[in-house]
């Protein structure tokens, strides 16, 4: 290889690195302004009906939608939020229409008390977090008259950023290695677009010793894939 070859490649090198810092610097920086708010599901539900949460932004004007996802299988529910005030809701959507209608049930976090995000609050390492805002649902409830029934003016969040105890595989496409790669460079943009948490091989079995393996940076849980396939599967999990 050439000289002048040599020092393009370096060139190419450093500018490549400068790019990923920079990424890295805007993404920590929105990190910092950021912050989780997580909850489950409680009360009258049918067990295989989708359930909406709702999160309203406390405006000039009064609450507005904001975000709105579908409760996980196992009714988790979690938002990322700037700061500002805000209340959560929820309810059964039977027909699938978006709208909470009169014979479905409804529920607010702790009927309907105020929400304060303060991301300066704290200098935690991860996601500021505000957790245990659980809903109760209830067909007795009543929607606040403050609270739109219909939440397509939101913005519609595809999942939620806390993944616990979901069941998949080494060939789930979020072990990609390109995935680590944003995951290292772009933190915050990965938590919004698959997520974080802890994923199961297998259903969970109380009879069954659990271990937990976790990668370092740039990796994927693909790396333990050797070692898992060792275990004794009839007595871990």
């Amino acid at each position: 290889m050439s000289r002048y070859s040599c020092y393009l490649c370096c060139f190419i090198l450093l500018l490549s690195s400068a790019c990923a810092f920079r990424d890295l610097e805007k993404d920590l920086l929105e990190f910092d302004k950021t912050s989780g708010l997580t909850g489950q599901i409680q009360g009258d539900s049918l067990p295989d009906t989708s359930i909406i949460v709702a999160l309203y932004k406390l405006e000039k004007q009064g609450p507005e939608i904001s975000q709105y996802l579908f409760a996980d299988k196992t009714r988790h529910f979690s938002f990322i939020v700037s700061d500002g005030e805000y209340y959560l809701s929820a309810f059964e959507d039977g027909n699938y229409n978006l709208i909470h209608d009169d014979n479905e049930s409804y529920g607010s976090y702790g009927n309907l008390k105020k929400i304060t995000v303060n991301s300066s609050d704290t200098t935690a390492a991860n996601i500021k977090t505000i957790r245990a805002l659980d809903i109760q649902l209830n067909l007795d409830n009543t929607h606040p008259s403050m609270l739109v029934h219909d939440v397509t003016d939101g913005e519609f969040v595809s999942t939620s950023f806390k993944k616990l105890g979901v069941v998949t595989d080494f060939d789930d496409p979020l072990f990609a290695q390109k995935n680590a790669s944003l995951g290292y460079w772009q933190p915050l943009s990965f938590i919004k677009t698959f997520g974080s948490g802890i994923y199961f091989l297998e259903p969970y079995d109380p009879e069954k010793i659990p271990v937990l393996f976790v990668h370092g940076g740039m990796g994927t849980p693909v790396g333990w894939q050797e070692i898992i396939k060792q275990m004794d599967r009839e007595r871990y999990q």
